[in-house]
C-alpha cells in the first residue's frame, strides 16, 4: 500500500517514517534484557528468580525474631514458589555477612553507616533501606521489685556506672543493681550505649550478658535486683502462648514518657499506642536493607513487608507499622 506524504504529520518525513518502522521491527526481534549474573547483587546463573518465586537467604535481627518470623511465613504462604532461608543473628554479625555478600537482604534496627556503604559503592552497588515499622527496647524487672518505674536519667547513670545500688536511683535499699543483656553484638546493647554513653565507653562491671533474650528473662525472674533489656517484639504479641509465659515471669518497667508537657512525672509501659505516638523513649525503627540490584525475590519481600498484608502482621503482633493499614467502618443506612 502506498502512503501519501500529505497524510503524514508535519514533524515526520517519509524516509524518517520508514526508518522508524524498520527500528520497531528490529526491536521486536530482540530478547528482553536479562539481569547480569556476573554483577554483585545479581541472581545466580540459570536463575528463574522473580518477585514471587525463587530461593534466597536473608538475615534478621535475632531480637525481632518472633514477629519477623510471622512476616516471613506470611510471605511464603502468599507466594508458594518462594523460599526465604532465614538467618537469625545479632546485628553486628548480620552487617558483616551483608557486606561480605553472604546475605542479600537484612532486617535490623538501623540503616547502614557511611563507612559500611563505601565498599558497596566501590563494587557498583547502591544498597537501599526501607522503613517498615517500629519496635522498642524494654526493661524487665522482677515482679517483687517495688521500684517498677525508671527515668531516662536513672537509666543513663546505671549505664555509665555512676549509679550502682537501688538507693542511688531512688530505691529503699543498698542492694546492687545488676544489668543484664542478651549478647555483646546485639542491637539492644548498641542502642543503649548510643543512647546513654560516649563513643567507645564500655559497659560497667555490674553489666552481664547472656546468650539470648529468654535467658535474660530467666535471670531477672530469679534475681529481684536485676534489670534486663530485651527487644519489645519478644513480648509484644499477647496472643502468643510463649509471650504470655515470658510475661508471667517478669514485669515490664515503666519509663518516663518522652512528652510530659501535660503531666509531670508521667511513666508509661511500652505499649503499642505509646510507641505509635512517639511517647515511649526507647523506640527504635525496623529497616529492610537490601543490596539486590534487580527485581528479584528480595525486592518482592520488601514490597510485601511494606504493603498492606505485611503491615497488618506488625499491627496484630503489637508493633507499629510504618504505613498504617486502612480500616473500613461500614455504617448502617439511616433509618427513617
Amino acid at each position: 500500500m502506498e502512503i501519501a506524504a500529505s497524510h503524514l504529520p508535519r514533524m515526520f518525513s517519509l524516509p524518517a517514517v520508514w526508518g522508524l518502522l524498520l527500528l520497531t521491527a528490529m526491536c521486536g526481534c530482540m530478547e528482553p534484557k536479562k539481569p547480569d549474573h556476573n554483577k554483585p547483587g545479581g541472581p545466580p546463573p540459570s536463575s528463574s528468580e522473580t518477585l514471587k518465586a525463587g530461593e534466597i537467604t536473608i538475615g534478621i535481627d535475632v531480637t525481632m525474631e518472633p514477629v519477623l518470623h510471622q512476616l516471613v511465613d506470611g510471605f511464603e504462604q502468599d507466594n508458594p514458589k518462594a523460599k526465604l532461608n532465614t538467618v537469625y543473628e545479632p546485628e553486628l554479625d548480620l552487617v558483616r555477612a551483608f557486606l561480605a555478600d553472604s546475605l542479600r537482604l537484612v532486617i535490623m534496627s538501623r540503616e547502614l553507616r557511611p563507612s559500611e556503604i563505601a565498599p558497596l559503592r566501590q563494587a557498583a552497588l547502591r544498597p537501599s533501606a526501607t522503613l517498615i515499622g517500629r519496635d522498642a527496647v524494654v526493661a524487665v524487672i522482677h515482679p517483687e521489685n517495688g521500684q517498677d518505674s525508671l527515668t531516662m536519667e536513672q537509666l543513663g547513670r546505671l549505664m555509665r556506672g555512676e549509679a550502682r545500688t537501688w538507693r542511688d536511683i531512688g530505691g529503699d535499699n543498698d542492694d546492687p543493681v545488676v544489668l543484664v543483656f542478651d549478647a555483646p553484638k546485639s542491637s539492644t546493647v548498641r542502642m543503649m550505649q548510643e543512647q546513654f554513653m560516649k563513643a567507645g565507653q564500655q559497659l560497667p562491671s555490674n553489666a552481664y550478658q547472656t546468650l539470648d533474650q529468654d535467658k535474660v528473662i530467666d535471670y531477672v525472674a530469679q534475681n529481684k535486683r536485676a534489670v534486663g533489656f530485651i527487644g519489645y517484639s519478644f513480648v509484644s504479641d499477647r496472643d502468643d502462648a510463649k509471650v504470655e509465659a515470658r510475661l508471667a515471669k517478669v514485669n515490664l518497667a515503666r519509663l518516663d514518657a518522652a512528652d510530659t508537657s501535660d503531666v509531670s512525672g508521667y511513666f508509661i509501659r511500652p505499649y503499642q499506642n505509646e510507641i505509635a505516638l512517639g511517647r515511649y523513649p526507647l523506640t527504635r525503627p525496623i529497616y529492610v536493607v537490601s543490596r539486590e540490584r534487580f527485581q528479584g525475590l528480595g525486592t518482592g519481600f520488601v514490597v510485601y513487608a511494606a504493603g498492606e498484608l505485611g503491615q497488618r502482621i506488625f499491627l496484630k503482633a503489637g508493633l507499629v507499622p510504618e504505613f498504617m493499614p486502612p480500616r473500613l467502618v461500614v455504617l448502617p443506612d439511616k433509618e427513617d
